[in-house]
């Protein structure tokens, strides 16, 4: 599970974009589905925040990643 999701990390890194945007808060968070999990990030200037990694199957609320 560690390789898949640090393979998805990767893809954040070279495709920011490529995340959909997060339905709970919308911009600026994005998320890519590793199921079951949610990576949560978001884009800056010049880097790349990585918000949180979270279950699927636990509801996330947006003060949780605020």
């Amino acid at each position: 599970m560690a390789d898949r999701i640090v393979a998805r990390l990767g893809q954040i890194e070279n495709f920011p974009e490529s995340g959909r945007i997060v339905p709970e808060v919308g911009l600026p968070y994005r998320e890519l589905i590793e199921p079951p999990y949610r990576i949560i990030y978001r884009v800056g200037r010049t880097v790349i925040f990585l918000v949180t990694i979270v279950h699927s199957s636990r509801e996330l609320r947006p003060s949780f990643i605020r």
